[in-house]
């Protein structure tokens, strides 16, 4: 049985605490990189869980009124993780971080999953702990190995601006 904080795999049990601190610190970044994020919107969550990917495959122009800023593009072996902030522009404000996750299977086509980890919005991190159970669950592991590298980056980051005031 899976919830929305843990995902059982083979017996053993992963916390997604890791992405919860992940969710913490990005909110910690995004304050210091931009203007305080507000929250997440439904319609920011919908877009890069569902629109971009229809945006990617029909070559479509990016969604008015925003910009990617890219993050992190990470790949081992049959995964790749790529990170990007989602950007408000005019008020420079993180609305989202996208993370797609593509697979590579020995036969047939590959498969792409699109994530939101959403700012500050209590209802869409739930949604997104949900949408994590989707993922298919050999790249579970992985993606929390990558997310909290990422999530250690930017804490180093944090850790070297407060030490150079």
């Amino acid at each position: 049985m899976r919830t929305q904080l843990y995902l059982i795999l083979d017996n053993q049990v992963y916390l997604f605490f890791p992405l919860l601190l992940f969710f913490v610190t990005l909110n910690s970044f995004g304050q210091k990189m931009f203007v305080p994020p507000t929250q997440t919107t439904d319609e920011e969550y919908n877009y890069l869980t569902k629109g971009y990917k229809i945006q990617t495959e029909s070559g479509l122009d990016m969604k008015k009124g925003y910009k990617f800023q890219s993050m992190e593009t990470i790949t081992e072996n049959n995964y790749s993780f790529q990170y990007q902030a989602l950007i408000r522009e005019g008020k420079n404000e993180v609305a989202g971080i996208s993370v797609i996750i593509r697979i590579k299977y020995a036969i047939g086509a590959p498969k792409i999953y699109y994530l939101c980890v959403p700012v500050r919005n209590p209802q869409l991190l739930e949604r997104y702990a949900n949408d994590l159970n989707t993922i298919d669950e050999r790249a579970i592991k992985p993606f929390l190995k990558y997310t909290s590298g990422i999530m250690s980056g930017l804490w180093a980051m944090e850790e070297k601006q407060i030490q150079s005031k």
